[in-house]
């Protein structure tokens, strides 16, 4: 049987992954696993629980990583070197490093490919250098479909929160300006998507994404994404119209399972709220795991959030981690503050709250689809313009009017269900499948 490779950058991605591999045999395909970044023991576990294969790719014992006889490839790679060390000042042993290392992992990923009879990839972007990126070019030579599935969302700006060391320099200077869409500005700065020595060498082999700040700015072969506003986001981004589709999120067909009544009630109940009162969902905020912040602030802001919450009378609280998370950090601060950590994943709890806080996150936008009042805080150094115009989300920008507007928010009660935001009818996955179905018949 020939497989269908989902290609996975971390351990949230692969929970949204894991509702196409549970179908996946539906297609006459064989699920596999191909790691572009690390995971967890906890998410290596997890696909193990699968039992599909989690494949390694491993270059062949005479790479021949462009394609051609080994003297031609040697002699092309030596004019490579040569031309490399004439540039100024940007990184050059870096460079021929990480080509040497490109090419070898490009030649890995063809063989994977052809050894074990991969018939699709399924990926959450296609624009980041390593396997990913090596894995969607091997399979366009090979005439193999790729497909993005739906996973977070995503924009420059939020991008170039963890890029502020790419500045555009004096040496550099010339490069971003042949290159614009190598280049994005924000807050007056003009940043590098990576170091403009390994985006040099990335495009010499033809991995580097044609627009590298934009999520589906690679070449995988299509891209299904969330909503209609992700769909004109992209587009904006200048990702090609004809590579998008409308799916909604896989993962989102759990929420619309919870929005039965009977699983509200018994959501509630097991996390203990009584008759009248009501239920706060967090999803607590990962600044110190993406290192956006150092440890100590973070949980001085982890606990200036349980401390607003431990205020409001008649709520329960409970709190959503991330996968990145260590709940044995968070177990004795939610205690401390009498709240509790969820066992369930956010989106099947937020059919059952009352009120919902979060930072800038794509479950804001879920929260909004469902009606659900919100507040964002937009304080903790993270801004965005995504709840632009949902009318039951309250961003709160100075840390002391948080209380404030958590009060006023379970005032106002739920708003109207926007099914522009999210698609909640339960068919997301098999919209994804349908995709794969039209790329693997050749249509």
């Amino acid at each position: 049987m020939k497989r269908l490779l989902f290609v996975v950058n971390n351990e949230p991605a692969l929970l949204e992954l894991l509702p196409i591999v549970e179908r996946a045999p539906e297609l006459g395909l064989e699920p596999a696993f191909c790691l572009h970044g690390t995971i967890s023991a906890r998410g290596h576990a997890r696909i193990e629980a699968t039992g599909h294969s989690l494949l390694e790719p491993r270059a062949p014992a005479q790479p021949d990583a462009l394609g051609l006889p080994a003297r031609a490839a040697r002699k092309l790679e030596l004019i490579w070197r040569g031309a490399i060390y004439k540039l100024p000042r940007i990184g050059q042993s870096h460079l021929v490093g990480w080509l040497d290392h490109a090419l070898t992992q490009l030649a890995a990923c063809r063989e994977l490919l052809r050894t074990e009879r991969v018939a699709a990839l399924v990926l959450t972007g296609d624009r980041h250098l390593g396997r990913e990126a090596s894995l969607v070019k091997a399979a366009n030579e090979a005439g193999i479909p790729s497909l993005i599935s739906p996973y977070a969302l995503s924009d420059p700006d939020s991008d170039a929160l963890s890029r502020g060391h790419l500045e555009v320099r004096r040496a550099t200077r010339a490069l971003a300006l042949a290159r614009p869409n190598w280049t994005h500005t924000y807050e007056g700065r003009s940043l590098f998507f990576e170091r403009p020595d390994v985006m040099l060498a990335a495009a010499a082999i033809g991995v580097l994404p044609d627009r590298p700040w934009s999520i589906g700015g690679g070449h995988a072969s299509r891209m299904a994404v969330e909503n209609e506003p992700s769909r004109r986001a992209r587009m904006a981004e200048g990702v090609p119209p004809e590579k998008l589709v409308v799916t909604g999120r896989p993962s989102l067909d759990s929420l619309a399972r919870a929005s039965a009544p009977e699983r509200t009630r018994a959501l509630r109940d097991a996390y203990g709220v009584r008759p009248g009162e009501r239920l706060l969902l967090c999803a607590v905020p990962q600044l110190g795991e993406h290192g956006l912040l150092p440890w100590p602030r973070h949980w001085e802001e982890v606990e200036r959030l349980l401390r607003a919450f431990a205020g409001l009378e008649g709520v329960q609280t409970v709190l959503s981690l991330h996968p990145k998370s260590d709940p044995t950090e968070y177990l004795p601060r939610a205690a401390r503050f009498g709240a509790q950590l969820a066992s369930e994943r956010v989106y099947e709890l937020l059919p059952a709250c009352d009120l919902f806080v979060a930072t800038f996150s794509s479950t804001v936008i879920q929260a909004a689809a469902l009606g659900k009042p919100t507040v964002v805080a937009g304080y903790q150094g993270i801004d965005s313009d995504m709840c632009e115009g949902l009318d039951t989300v309250e961003v709160v920008r100075e840390a002391p009017l948080l209380s404030a507007s958590l009060a006023r928010a379970l005032e106002r009660g739920p708003g109207k269900m926007r099914d522009d935001l999210a698609l909640l009818d339960g068919r997301c996955t098999e919209r994804v499948l349908d995709e794969l179905r039209v790329l693997l018949s050749g249509s």
